[in-house]
């Protein structure tokens, strides 16, 4: 009996910790258009392109407002900068603001068009002059291009297959780059929401909160790395998709890196940089406020993930994800769909 009861509170523990949800209104701001204009509407609004590695990700709230009286949560990132493809930088670390991230409490804020972040990952950025009430990127997402295995994606992890005279994505995708890093919530900030109190109430009746405090500060990771791509099923092929589909273009290997700068390098030379200051590092350890974003009350459909962009599916080669048919991201929880722009759970792994 002893040992069962040890086993229940356990698997109760395990429980608590995996039982980061929060539910909410969702905010957002609409895509930028630069990348209609190919390369060169990115260069044109561009005071700096940097090339960088995330050294940092460290995630501040918001000052309390009368709209946002929780403040809104949003993304530090330091940048190792290796290379600056356009303008001037006298500094090797750059730290960039961008609205989302971890509050603090167990929740992730997913922007609808800004970019997230995990230590590690090397980028291409085009960064719009002076500071930034909003995104600090062209576009914002549409300013951010990956580098992995010495070749170039979008944000979304689409091949960069072309980009003079324009910008040209397509190929198979690398679902596998949509990651993000999530600290660990306080145990004491966990405790405090309610359906994670009535979750102790309910299973952990004779446990001290020291004991769960102490429990959860030993055994619940530091951080997580929260992946948010292709749907594992969606990865099986027709039995669970359907029929196979014919690949409806074919494309060139992605661009390396060196490719794609030298394109930056030579457009970039053809355009003045923009009026406006020059790009300037963000500091976390500073309070700071935003202005109240637009509320988009975009709610979740249990069982049915949003779709990746349109450029995201419709450009895919005649490969096993192509075969496959459609494809739609993963939800961050065996339970949750992601609903871009809704505050998601995140689950310790």
């Amino acid at each position: 009996m002893i040992r069962g009861g040890q086993t229940l509170k356990a698997r109760s523990l395990a429980a608590l910790i995996a039982l980061l949800t929060v539910s909410g209104t969702a905010y957002g701001h609409s895509p930028g258009d630069n990348s209609k204009d190919g390369l060169k509407g990115l260069v044109a609004s561009s005071a700096l392109v940097i090339s960088g590695r995330v050294a940092r990700v460290v995630y501040q709230t918001s000052q309390p407002t009368n709209e946002e009286p929780q403040g809104v949560p949003h993304t530090f990132v330091t940048y190792e900068i290796s290379e600056v493809i356009r303008g001037k930088l006298d500094s090797k670390l750059l730290t960039l603001r961008f609205p989302g991230g971890a509050d603090g409490r167990g929740g992730v804020y997913m922007d609808t068009s800004s970019p997230a972040f995990a230590t590690g990952q090397t980028d291409i950025l085009f960064i719009r002059p002076g500071g930034s009430e909003d995104c600090p990127l062209v576009g914002c997402v549409d300013g951010r291009f990956r580098i992995s295995d010495k070749a170039v994606f979008n944000a979304w992890g689409v091949p960069v297959v072309e980009a003079s005279p324009r910008l040209r994505v397509g190929g198979k995708p690398r679902f596998d780059l949509n990651v993000m890093e999530v600290p660990r919530p306080s145990f004491d900030q966990l405790i405090r929401r309610p359906e994670i109190k009535a979750q102790v109430d309910r299973t952990m009746p004779n446990m001290s909160v020291e004991e769960m405090r102490k429990r959860y500060e030993s055994e619940a990771p530091k951080s997580t790395m929260v992946t948010y791509g292709l749907a594992p099923q969606a990865q099986r092929g027709a039995d669970v998709m359907g029929p196979a589909a014919s690949a409806i273009e074919t494309f060139p290997p992605a661009m390396t890196p060196e490719a794609f700068a030298t394109a930056v390098r030579k457009v970039s030379a053809e355009i003045p940089l923009p009026q406006g200051g020059q790009v300037t590092s963000a500091d976390p350890t500073r309070a700071f406020t935003v202005k109240s974003p637009t509320v988009a009350d975009i709610r979740a459909n249990p069982g049915k993930p949003a779709s990746m962009p349109e450029e995201a599916l419709s450009l895919r080669e005649g490969d096993d994800l192509q075969k496959s048919g459609p494809t739609t991201p993963a939800p961050i929880a065996p339970t949750t769909p992601i609903t871009p722009g809704r505050v998601i759970p995140t689950l310790p792994r």
